[in-house]
């Protein structure tokens, strides 16, 4: 898994100092495939997660960066990704703020067409927490994990913080993050059909 990880890592930094940004903060994470569940009642289906970054540094339990997938029977697909203190991109917002602003979903590998989308910050437990409407993409973005490819969602904010790019990778391969991306998949397409 650290190989998988220092590869991944090496391919980031050959394509991040292409598009050397000044004002922008990328942001790598792996989700942990020990921490990864889904829950499937007749209403929704969620898959949960820790994410780890790529320096894997230890955190306590409520500091630790998460994110959740939601499928929902009124068709809203979320994806929320709470990002850990010393990984925050914009710390200026205000635990009583909340930020909205245009951002772009896209799949690594290609695997979904593009997402105009809307991401709202705001904070929990001091955690600043990104909610990203990514309805009609939930399948697809756990179908690309499921691959083993990342997916990105890019932002850039026009009032004084810095451009975020935020890349999200599936965990080294395994049997158990596949079982949980596959029950994803599977539970979000019969939710939608509602």
């Amino acid at each position: 898994m650290k190989f998988v990880r220092t590869a991944l890592s090496a391919a980031m930094l050959a394509s991040t100092t292409s598009m050397a940004f000044a004002d922008q903060t990328d942001i790598y994470l792996f989700l942990n495939s020990e921490t990864t569940k889904t829950e499937i009642d007749g209403l929704s289906v969620r898959l949960d997660s820790e994410l780890i970054d790529q320096d894997m540094t230890e955190r306590d339990f409520m500091r630790r960066p998460r994110v959740s997938l939601t499928c929902r029977d009124d068709g809203r697909q979320l994806m929320h990704v709470s990002v850990a203190e010393d990984l925050d991109p914009w710390p200026a917002i205000a635990e009583s703020a909340d930020l909205e602003t245009d951002a772009t979903l896209k799949s690594q590998s290609g695997s979904f067409e593009e997402l105009k989308t809307r991401v709202k910050a705001y904070r929990v437990s001091a955690l600043l927490t990104l909610a990203i409407d990514v309805t009609g993409r939930a399948e697809a973005i756990a179908r690309t994990w499921y691959e083993g490819m990342p997916i990105q969602m890019a932002s850039s904010p026009t009032n004084g913080l810095k451009d975020l790019n935020l890349i999200l990778f599936p965990d080294a391969p395994n049997q158990r993050l596949r079982d949980e991306l596959a029950a994803v998949i599977k539970g979000c397409s019969l939710v939608s059909v509602r």
